[in-house]
């Protein structure tokens, strides 16, 4: 087949042509693909792109600095957030086999899709009463913790539906689809919401209401989904037992799955390879929203703008590596992903923010008025209503160069402000106060200002990238997250879409909720140990040190990938497959 006929065989496919499947299967494949339209709103707003900022702005204003006590330290935003996701990701990581194992012998696939759905959805939506709570970033953290749960469950048995929908030489296409879909119904709805933040000045109830259009949002086209799907069929029934019966036969199942590891070697040696590099993807994408206010100073509306590109461009690119994977092979394809992301990952290590060199570029911005001999105030920070900015406030004073009665300040005043930028409790701000529109020494930059560098471990790398990439390019850091966001929307839906397809491809299929339940607890044991690790590099090191590690867990990865025989694989699962149903005709 001429690469022309293979490039319309797969435009045909993806824009709705799957070739001999009957009308009933093509619309299971479409309610599949929906699914990934109605969560992917979770994983988008939520996970990464509104949920983080509201999260941390909520936080911050509780703590001014650090966060609770913890082993004789405090626990900031990002090691909280990290934490929350992986700890919500170890109760489906320890129940994803056990139910699998069920799931393969009685007819539940459909039923468990649904309950963890409507439980993610539910608690999504619940989000919009943390205001009244009057433990804001508690409550949040809590429905967030219930919700992952729900959302991280349902992904484990939808993604095990894949090879009961479709043959097997339409896995790279549907998987790919899926992605896709979810990639454009996420940035839509992610899109909506950035209007109505920008059009309200991100309202802090609005703000909720946008998160809690999430949960409604989900469930409501899940109906689909749940309407078009039939309940695939189970080669061995499971007898009808009760909850502990049917949970230990489970056990004695898997138990046995264990026993023949050594049939399945190929398989399982792909799960840890997946497990190693997935754990560094999850878990950038998870903690890109976090890493990005806290570390960089991005603004809210380039995070949620950056966020929306890396959907459509996601959806883009799991078209082309669905491509790639067709000129070359899924393996090849896949592994030119992982170097994509290992760079990537390097990249956003050495974010770097130009120390301000320029009036305009201070928070507070003051011009010496001669007769009066006061300082007239020009630009003052955005502050928002946390606990912390209003102590801030009251601290040094609340500026405001529109009001005539709040832009005049006395020299002692200023001297105090000075002070506490350089040693008390701004020290992430910086000051400017001269005649001239020219810097001539009358300024001072924070110690916490997120434009210092050189106290940490890492910040050797943000230091030579600024002078040598960022600097010379005139790249901000708005943009150099922009950038290095629509390179990682190129690789996302790829790297995702092709390692499902092919775990799918080495799956027999009468035990693929089992199997899919191994892969999900790779899945959720990548979201914990990921963030977790994440999380304590933070905690004990700096942020730049855990994003370094994520780089180290792909590469890892990808080289025990290499030793992985995808085709020999295939073999295997065909072969235990013909076992399986030759064992069901003599029984019956």
């Amino acid at each position: 087949m001429s690469i022309k006929q293979r490039l319309f065989r797969s435009v045909g496919r993806f824009m709705g042509d799957l070739g001999d499947l009957s009308e009933d299967d093509q619309r299971a494949v479409r309610g599949w693909c929906v699914y990934d339209w109605a969560n992917s709103a979770f994983s988008t707003s939520i996970t990464v792109a509104i949920l983080p900022i509201y999260f941390a702005a909520i936080f911050t204003s509780e703590y001014h600095t650090g966060g609770p006590g913890f082993l004789g330290s405090t626990l900031g935003a990002e090691t909280l957030w990290a934490w929350t996701i992986g700890l919500s990701a170890f109760i489906v990581a320890v129940t994803s086999p056990v139910l699998g194992v069920i799931a393969d012998r009685a007819p539940l696939k459909m039923w468990l899709l649904r309950t963890y759905a409507s439980a993610g959805a539910l608690f999504t939506f619940l989000l919009l009463f943390s205001a009244y709570t009057g433990h804001d970033w508690a409550w949040l953290l809590g429905c967030f913790f219930i919700a992952n749960v729900g959302f991280a469950g349902s992904t484990v048995f939808y993604n095990s539906l894949l090879p009961h929908i479709v043959k097997e030489e339409y896995y790279d296409d549907v998987s790919s689809r899926g992605y896709a879909y979810g990639y454009i119904g996420g940035g839509l709805l992610l899109l909506f919401h950035l209007i109505v933040l920008i059009i309200f000045d991100y309202d802090d109830l609005v703000t909720r209401l946008a998160l809690a259009s999430v949960g409604l949002w989900w469930y409501g086209w899940s109906l689909y989904t749940f309407a078009t799907i039939p309940e695939p069929h189970v080669e061995n029934p499971l007898p009808s037992l009760g909850v502990v019966k049917s949970t230990q036969l489970a056990f004695s199942e898997l138990k046995q799955t264990f026993g023949e590891i050594s049939s399945f070697k190929i398989l399982f040696t792909y799960l840890i390879a997946f497990l190693l590099f997935n754990d560094g993807i999850q878990t950038v994408l998870a903690q890109a929203g976090v890493y990005a206010v806290i570390t960089l100073g991005v603004t809210s509306t380039t995070l949620i703008a950056t966020i929306l590109i890396i959907q459509f461009v996601g959806a883009l690119g799991a078209t082309v590596f669905k491509w790639i994977a067709e000129f070359t092979s899924s393996k090849q394809a896949l592994m030119y992903s992982l170097v994509v992301w290992v760079v990537v990952i390097i990249l956003a290590t050495g974010f770097a923010i130009e120390e301000p060199s320029e009036k305009k570029d201070f928070d507070y911005q003051l011009i010496y008025d001669t007769p009066t001999e006061t300082f007239l105030v020009e630009a003052v920070p955005d502050l928002g209503n946390g606990k912390a900015d209003l102590a801030w406030e009251d601290l040094v004073g609340d500026w405001d160069p529109d009001d005539e009665n709040k832009r005049v300040m006395q020299a002692d005043e200023l001297a105090f402000l000075i002070e506490q930028i350089v040693t008390g409790d701004g020290q992430r701000f910086s000051l400017y106060y001269d005649l001239n529109t020219t810097l001539d020494g009358n300024f001072v930059i924070g110690p916490e200002h997120p434009s210092q560098l050189g106290d940490e471990e890492l910040d050797a790398v943000p230091i030579w990238m600024r002078s040598n990439v960022w600097g010379p390019l005139g790249l901000s850091a708005d943009l150099q997250f922009l950038l290095v966001g629509a390179i990682l929307g190129l690789v996302m839906g790829g790297s995702q879409a092709l390692a499902r397809s092919i775990f799918a491809s080495m799956t027999p299929d009468s035990r693929s909720f089992e199997f899919f339940g191994f892969f999900g607890l790779s899945i959720r044991v990548s979201t914990i140990f990921g963030p977790l690790i994440y999380g304590w590099l933070a905690f004990k090191y700096d942020a730049r040190v855990g994003v370094m590690s994520l780089a180290i867990l792909v590469i890892l990865g990808a080289l025990l990938f290499l030793t992985v025989d995808v085709d020999e694989g295939r073999r295997v699962a065909i072969e235990e497959e013909k076992k399986s149903k030759s064992a069901s005709e003599s029984s019956s």
